[in-house]
């Protein structure tokens, strides 16, 4: 049996069901919760493969921002896999070193993980949470951040996932 086809079957078994953009949020726990179970058995490129397909499908993260936050700080190489197409990569790619970002938030989410190239998307969500609803405008360096694309023009910031990553270079370097 191949690798691959041992990873399918040990994703089928723990239940995660990716692609389905309309899941419930108990199916959303479900899956990250069987990814959870697996991923210590899974390659970087499965892993942030894996985290990416999850991602897009349930990217509402704030009751689970504690646990996002670790499994993006998990010191695993290649997060750029979590980008999901060669195209995601190559805009990833040629961003400035420090990226201009908009958040729009409500009432209890000031903070989070999402982030906007496009002032419009962020105002979106300004007036989905009115009367309570704001923005911010962030600097962030470039090596905290993902690439998600989509119409939102979407980036995810994660504080500190550069120096993660500049570590697990190191290591594995060091390795070699």
């Amino acid at each position: 049996m191949s690798n691959a086809q041992t990873l399918a079957d040990q994703i089928k078994q723990a239940g995660i069901s990716i692609g389905i953009h309309t899941a419930p949020y108990t199916d959303y726990l479900k899956t990250l919760k069987s990814f959870i179970k697996i991923h210590a058995h899974l390659s970087d490129a499965e892993y942030w493969t894996t985290l990416g397909d999850i991602w897009r499908d349930h990217n509402d993260t704030f009751h689970t921002s504690k646990l996002w936050r670790q499994l993006f700080l998990m010191p695993r190489a290649g997060n750029e896999l979590f980008m999901h197409t060669a195209d995601d990569r190559a805009f990833y790619a040629n961003l400035p070193d420090q990226i201009k970002a908009y958040r729009g938030f409500g009432l209890y989410n000031r903070e989070g993980f999402n982030y906007s190239l496009n002032l419009n998307v962020a105002m979106r969500f300004v007036a989905k949470h009115a009367p309570f609803g704001d923005y911010d405008i962030k600097i962030l360096p470039k090596r905290d951040c993902l690439w998600v694309g989509t119409w939102a023009e979407h980036i995810i910031y994660v504080p500190g996932m550069g120096d993660v990553q500049d570590k697990v270079k190191t290591w594995f370097t060091k390795r070699v």
